[in-house]
């Protein structure tokens, strides 16, 4: 019983770790691809949008954009 208590807790860990890599990862994809869109938003205005435009909506991004870290049944 108490090998499968230890190994949960590795467990718990690890996933712990995954999901903190997943977040990161989410997190520069979603800074680096709005500027230009992405899987999430979508490149309907790709070429129509001016330089300023983008580069103001690429420091904004929304929680419900994170579809990765969310996904996660341990995500809040």
């Amino acid at each position: 019983l108490n090998a499968i208590q230890q190994r949960k807790e590795r467990l718990d860990e690890e996933l712990k770790q995954v999901e903190k890599q997943v977040y990161d990862l989410e997190t520069t994809y979603l800074n680096d691809s709005s500027q230009h869109g992405n899987v999430i938003k979508g490149f309907e205005g790709f070429l129509s949008q001016t330089k300023s435009t983008n580069l103001k909506k690429s420091r904004n991004f929304k929680p419900e954009d994170r579809l990765f870290s969310m996904s996660s049944t341990t995500s809040p």
